[in-house]
């Protein structure tokens, strides 16, 4: 991971294809005790994606 203004709260693994993300917002603006929710809504993200047949994107804004 190669960003140093990025608070890193783990890895989230994609369901479909066993694709691995950071995930983690910026550390003016993160807030932990949304964590849960972030991830719950990225891999939503990730699994509409397949659904689409698209491919994942190098980077995602989550809306911190």
């Amino acid at each position: 991971m190669n960003a140093p203004d990025h608070e890193n709260w783990g890895t989230v693994t994609c369901d479909e294809c066993g694709d691995k993300f950071f995930i983690g917002p910026n550390r003016i603006y993160g807030d932990r005790t949304h964590e849960k929710k972030y991830v719950g809504k990225f891999e939503q993200m990730l699994a509409e994606e397949h659904k689409r047949s698209a491919k994942h994107q190098d980077s995602y804004d989550l809306g911190w």
